[in-house]
């Protein structure tokens, strides 16, 4: 028999992704520039004299006017046209990486099992639903009337730990999962559902049935 599968085959295609123009445009502002200046103020400095006799008199000299030339900086504007910056366009790649996901399909291997019948190599294929519990119950009870029940007790006390074993090894929950792995699972659940059977008492049993599932998988 031949199974088949379908797996996804990604290529990629290039396409517009759209494009950019690059122009320019003109924009005013306003722009202040502080300017350092310099300019003259005329000041009059009055010093006493020193109270000597002198020879000019009064009233010489009068109308005659002194002249004191006072010059300033002026700030001058003018505009020139400078390179401020040069822009650059093209293109580059860059990669990245993107999930595609799909549906597939996939076929398996479909085992039917009816009676107490062992499937060695079974991995992997999609079983049927396991043979249900009565149909495997000989089994265990003979295992257990050749081990602990030959000193005793009742097979329906143990009965229930072995069921719970075998159908937890089938539970798609625990199945293909190692013993240390689901123990602790197990254990709590167990706990709840059976509070008056303790894992101590019962563990041995849920294990072994277990193991007879998984060992053969």
């Amino acid at each position: 028999m031949h199974l088949h599968e379908e797996e996804l085959r990604v290529t990629t295609e290039r396409a517009s992704a759209g494009e950019v123009r690059l122009g320019k445009e003109v924009v005013e502002e306003q722009q202040t520039v502080t300017v350092p200046t310099t300019r003259e103020e005329v000041y009059v400095e009055r010093v006493p004299g020193d109270r000597q006799p002198d020879a000019h008199g009064i009233g010489e000299g009068v109308g005659e006017t002194i002249r004191v030339p006072v010059s300033e900086e002026r700030v001058e504007v003018e505009k020139q046209t400078v390179l401020a910056e040069e822009v650059h366009v093209g293109t580059r790649e860059v990669q990245e990486t993107q999930q595609v996901s799909d549906t597939i399909k996939r076929e398996e291997a479909r085992i039917e099992q009816s009676g107490d019948v062992v499937i060695a190599g079974a991995t992997g294929a999609s079983a049927a639903a396991p043979a249900g519990w009565d149909a495997v119950l000989p089994r265990f009870r003979r295992s257990w009337q050749q081990g602990a029940g030959a000193s005793g007790g009742r097979w329906e006390d143990v009965e229930p730990s072995y069921q719970y074993g075998w159908q937890m090894a089938n539970d798609p929950r625990y199945r293909g999962r190692a013993w240390a792995d689901a123990e602790p699972g197990l254990r709590q659940d167990w706990a709840r559902a059976h509070p008056d059977t303790p894992w101590e008492r019962a563990g041995a049993a849920i294990r072994e049935a277990w193991d007879s599932v998984t060992t053969r998988a």
